[in-house]
């Protein structure tokens, strides 16, 4: 049975997880991170039905993360939960990670985007709910644009707002 846990992603982050050695064993718990915004989660809902918008990570996906990037995990532990409370888009997994990639561009790092893959998982509760499996960072426009766009903050297509590369792709 997992467990809800009370504590931020920071708190559990801290208590669980930062200076474990790879693959130690943790306490699995699972921590709230937010409601999905109403419009994302419509749609999210033209995709895959669900219908509870409350996302959840669990410390294995936190640990999963820490092992691979450790440094990375550590410094961007916060953005996690702005991340699915506010991409700058969702796009359609059509690969192994899970149902749909939460996206937001990195403000400190030039052209540089954190992928959050979510799925839609049944919780102890019955009810489907969206968990984070892991997140990470990638530089690479042309992995984003294997995905279709599902939902996007400015209503139009993020990754060819870049002039220079819209114009790339267009040739």
């Amino acid at each position: 049975m997992i467990q809800f846990c009370a504590m931020n992603i920071n708190e559990i982050f801290m208590k669980y997880i930062f200076g474990t050695l790879s693959e130690y064993p943790i306490h699995i718990r699972d921590v709230f991170l937010c409601s999905i915004e109403p419009n994302v989660h419509a749609s999210m809902k033209s995709v895959k039905y669900f219908l509870n918008p409350r996302s959840y990570i669990s410390t294995v996906s936190l640990k999963h993360s820490y092992d691979r990037r450790p440094d990375f995990t550590t410094k961007n532990i916060d953005v996690i939960e702005n991340l699915l409370d506010k991409p700058d888009f969702v796009l359609k997994d059509t690969g192994k990670k899970g149902d749909f990639i939460f996206v937001k561009k990195l403000p400190d790092m030039k052209n540089r985007f954190i992928c959050c893959p979510i799925e839609i998982t049944r919780r102890e509760s019955g009810h489907l709910s969206i968990k984070c499996i892991t997140f990470f960072p990638t530089k690479s426009r042309s992995y984003l644009q294997k995905f279709p766009t599902i939902w996007d903050r400015e209503g139009g297509h993020v990754l060819h707002r870049d002039t220079k590369f819209s114009q790339c792709a267009q040739q």
